[in-house]
């Protein structure tokens, strides 16, 4: 499962998920950031039920500030970093 919701990060985040810097987590993303998260993580046979779970679990923790950070760590080391993984894993469950 754990593989999964990485390859489902990964693709995400090789479409440049997080390209605008906002306010703390509860924020509603734009919309071409929205269909870009969905578009990925159904690619990777998720289904929408779990992305949008995925999608509102980012939101409620990460500004979009916060999720780059976690973007370019992920890129500099190849591993999703717990804070990102744990809110996230439910969804997959």
């Amino acid at each position: 499962m754990m593989l999964r919701l990485i390859a489902i990060l990964a693709t995400v985040l090789a479409l440049g998920f997080a390209s605008c810097a906002g306010d703390k987590g509860g924020q509603e993303y734009p919309p071409s950031v929205t269909q870009n998260f969905m578009d990925a993580c159904t690619a990777q046979g998720a289904s929408q039920e779990q992305c949008a779970c995925a999608l509102d679990e980012i939101r409620k923790e990460f500004s979009l500030e916060e999720f780059t950070r976690l973007e370019i760590q992920i890129r500099n080391t190849g591993q999703i970093p717990e804070e990102l993984a744990g809110p996230m894993a439910k969804c997959f469950q």
